[in-house]
């Protein structure tokens, strides 16, 4: 049985992207992953969550004393993992 919502294939391809990123080694999703960083499982519901992606994949800014590391991602990458990142609202 599938858990949570189907993702559209952008999102998809976002999720494939954490992956192999590896941003589950510090970042937990439902109850899966890394606990360094803070948990992601309803990311897309929190007010700043558009700001916290540009921040940190798109190479504006980082954010004052941040562990996790600046990404600058392909303009399709950046609309994949977005496109999850922002679609996690709790599952």
């Amino acid at each position: 049985m599938r858990k949570g919502p189907v993702l559209t294939p952008v999102q998809a391809a976002g999720k494939v992207l954490y992956g192999k990123m590896g941003c589950s080694s510090c970042h937990e999703v439902a109850g899966s992953g890394g606990t360094r960083g803070p948990s992601l499982t309803d990311f897309g519901s929190r007010g700043d969550a558009e700001e916290r992606v540009l921040i940190h994949f798109a190479g504006i800014a980082r954010k004052p004393g941040s562990i996790m590391p600046g990404y600058q991602l392909s303009p399709d990458e950046l609309r994949a993992l977005s496109s999850y990142l922002l679609s996690l609202k709790g599952r």
